[in-house]
């Protein structure tokens, strides 16, 4: 793990930087979801900062769309970083809520 202001993470991973159309930052052409955000304020926590932003665009990639037009996570294939390890996120637990059926 290294800082962007010592390394160049583009060149390090091997991803491409893409223009992003809201902010300056630039998207990640491999990532099949891009989110431009406006910090709009940082609340210190002591061991880390929690940032309060604004989604001001939103990209996907169309190859991880069902046929619905809404993302598929098995063909997203995300990831986690829990505990020092990155883990493959792809099994689905519950809809929003954990709402019971209806009857």
């Amino acid at each position: 793990m290294v800082s962007g202001r010592d390394e160049d993470k583009f060149a390090l991973t091997g991803f491409t930087p893409q223009p992003a159309t809201k902010v300056q930052a630039p998207l990640i052409a491999e990532c099949p979801v891009n989110i431009e955000c406006r910090v709009n304020q940082i609340i210190s926590l002591g061991s880390h900062d929690m940032f309060i932003s604004e989604i001001l665009a939103v990209h996907v990639d169309e190859a991880v769309l069902d046929e619905k037009g809404r993302i598929d996570v098995r063909k997203m294939e995300p990831v986690a970083f829990v505990a020092g390890q990155y883990w493959a996120v792809t099994r689905h637990l519950a809809d929003m809520g954990f709402a019971r059926p209806k009857k």
